[in-house]
């Protein structure tokens, strides 16, 4: 607080905080007048008491208060009274800040797939209520708290336990898509595929269908491959789409037609997936060369 200076050839202190904060120490000293914050002498018993004096005064005392409440609001703490009502207005929007925080350092240090799935995020989830119930209670100065959870907390998260219960939602879902299909004037499919990175060829299978207020859907039916290669294989993933969905029978009756690419395995006009198609199913359906891979040839 105290700085020393030259007062001629004498020596002298300064409080610095008076300087600094003048305009509130005037306020509280007796004549309007802080000479200390410009400087006085220390050569003497009687001037050091002056200084000691002052430190002790109310003038000091407000410019102290005042440099402290400048400097909580500089850096934002929450000890300054405005700065707490403010955060406190903003509470949702800091809360989604720290969700957003935790959550692409989630994404930066994992590198993976897992980083946008599960049980990565839903783990980042925990940590940032943690870390939001950490700023609540002891304020937006506290520390960023470790992530430690109990292992009860953990337990059910993992990713097997996670594959069974999304298999289930799957297998739920998809016997309304059965029904639906099943009652349905009519429905064409669309088979479309994707080598992925362990060269498995996987088909999607999608369904267009008419429902009973004759409006046009779309649905996803699943995901296909056999070890199976070509035309035939093709025909396989899609059998054994229709089996997992009970859909054989429907399919005879009311599948009216097919939509692929151009490739050979699906057109070819006497072993190509249109051709046994027709045959698998016994009855002539519809087959559309896919508009958008064609036009884009």
């Amino acid at each position: 607080m105290l700085k020393k200076i030259k007062l001629g050839k004498r020596s002298g202190l300064k409080c610095m905080v008076c300087f600094e904060q003048i305009s509130e120490a005037i306020k509280f000293s007796r004549n309007g007048h802080v000479p200390i914050a410009d400087g006085i002498r220390c050569d003497g018993k009687r001037e050091l008491m002056r200084v000691v004096n002052h430190l002790h005064s109310d003038a000091h005392n407000a410019a102290r208060k005042a440099d402290e409440t400048q400097r909580l609001w500089l850096t934002q703490a929450d000890k300054h009274p405005w700065v707490k009502i403010l955060k406190n207005h903003e509470s949702e929007i800091i809360k989604n800040l720290i969700e957003l925080a935790v959550d692409v350092h989630n994404d930066s240090k994992v590198l993976t797939l897992s980083a946008n799935s599960w049980p990565s995020r839903s783990l980042s989830k925990m940590h940032a209520n943690a870390q939001i119930a950490s700023y609540g209670e002891h304020g937006l100065d506290s520390k960023f708290a470790c992530f430690k959870q109990s292992s009860s907390a953990v337990h059910y998260k993992n990713p097997v336990i996670y594959r069974e219960m999304l298999d289930t939602v799957a297998e739920i879902t998809m016997e309304s898509v059965t029904n639906e299909l099943k009652i349905a004037e009519c429905f064409t499919l669309q088979v479309d595929g994707s080598v992925d990175k362990y060269s498995i060829d996987n088909k999607f299978i999608t369904a267009r269908y008419l429902d009973k207020n004759k409006a046009m859907k779309n649905i996803f039916l699943g995901e296909s491959h056999s070890s199976k290669r070509g035309a035939e294989g093709l025909l396989d993933s899609v059998i054994i789409v229709l089996k997992n969905l009970n859909l054989e029978h429907t399919a005879t009756q009311n599948m009216t037609g097919l939509s692929t690419d151009g490739e050979s395995a699906n057109t070819g006009k006497k072993i190509g997936l249109w051709v046994r198609l027709q045959e698998h199913l016994k009855k002539e359906i519809l087959f559309i060369w896919c508009v958008a891979h064609r036009s884009d040839l």
